[in-house]
């Protein structure tokens, strides 16, 4: 892969991730408050897609800094 392809796909792993990762809590917060409040099936549901959400993010994190940290030491 040529450098600037590295680099591209990079900050887009990042892009995608920031979105996920701000989402995440909110899912968790709402399913916890869903659970408590009125203890239905969508509390449950929110707070899986919140965990769920939580560690996308994370493993996309993960990936856009493994390919731009190979674009700045060229591996």
């Amino acid at each position: 892969m040529k450098n600037n392809d590295v680099l591209s796909k990079g900050i887009k792993f990042s892009g995608i991730a920031l979105p996920v990762i701000i989402l995440a809590p909110i899912l968790i917060t709402m399913g916890f408050k869903g659970i408590r409040l009125e203890n239905t099936t969508l509390g449950w549901v929110l707070l899986v897609l919140g965990v769920i959400a939580a560690v996308t993010g994370m493993i996309l994190l993960a990936k856009g800094i493994k390919y731009l940290l190979d674009y700045l030491f060229e591996k």
